[in-house]
């Protein structure tokens, strides 16, 4: 049986939490050093495992294009860090709406081009990473707290909506 794209599927599902639980990976936590000044770290864990599809394994990009809706209309744009990184007085393109991708950092700026934040877009490939981290693609964030805190509750509005099942998860200390 075909379905079509987009979300309400059974196991969509997103949660939300701050800071580290001790299962990051020591490039996670370079990111989060060195990036720091620009805010918190505040992770969404986009549900992969979904029972009702033969293999069981899905990623619903439906669910990424939700987040980079969300981050566009609270006027935050994902720029690919190398192009933002190495720009100098070259053009810099801004991703296209729904075109994020896994195993990418992204610069999130203005419309001016100033950096606001971070993301990183990552998966634990084999195994391992905590509950949290099993069977999710993880939208890694550096922003600053008051614009998070915005993130997160758009977020949160857009999954009861759409149908999608949404936690906060508790969260950690940033250390």
């Amino acid at each position: 049986m075909l379905r079509p794209y987009g979300l309400g599927m059974a196991s969509d599902a997103i949660a939300h939490r701050y800071g580290f639980d001790g299962n990051e990976g020591s490039e996670v936590r370079h990111m989060c050093d060195r990036f720091g000044h620009l805010g918190v770290r505040s992770t969404f864990a986009a549900n992969t495992y979904y029972p009702e599809i033969s293999g069981g394994y899905y990623q619903n990009r439906a669910i990424y294009a939700l987040i980079d809706d969300t981050l566009r209309f609270l006027a935050v744009l994902p720029v690919l860090w190398d192009c933002y990184y190495n720009s100098s007085n070259s053009v810099v393109p801004i991703e296209g709406e729904g075109q994020l991708l896994m195993d990418e950092t992204y610069a999130l700026v203005d419309e001016k081009g100033s950096q606001k934040g971070l993301l990183q877009i990552w998966k634990f490939h084999a195994g391992g990473g905590g509950r949290y981290y099993s069977d999710n693609v993880i939208f890694d964030f550096v922003l600053p707290r008051a614009l998070t805190g915005e993130l997160v509750d758009r977020i949160e509005q857009k999954c009861a909506v759409n149908g999608v099942r949404f936690r906060r998860e508790a969260s950690f200390e940033m250390d």
